[in-house]
């Protein structure tokens, strides 16, 4: 994912967003401080994914974890989580919500 303005502090901001449930710009702009239309671009390519390494998509696993598929077996399918861990707790999150 090739993000054009926002900032490491930002990106972390927009991703625990996503952790606490946020899906929408709408949403990411109720539950941060972010400018929302300044950064449109980026904030739609990082909610759309939730596996940076793995390049694996919001859909993907929300379309998994209603399968009724566990955080494991999404683990071995798509390989989300399984190189540096950072987006688990997104996973975790999402797989919970089916969101």
């Amino acid at each position: 994912m090739k993000l054009e303005k926002i900032q490491k502090p930002d990106y972390l901001k927009v991703r625990h967003a996503m952790i606490a449930g946020a899906r929408t710009i709408e949403d990411v702009k109720v539950m941060t401080d972010l400018d929302t239309v300044e950064y449109e671009n980026d904030i739609k390519a990082i909610l759309a994914s939730i596996c940076g390494c793995k390049g694996t998509s919001l859909e993907q696993v929300v379309t998994l974890a209603n399968e009724g598929k566990t955080i494991e077996e999404i683990k071995e399918m798509t390989g989300t989580a399984t190189a540096c861990g950072r987006c688990i707790h997104l996973l975790e999150a999402v797989v919970a919500a089916k969101k």
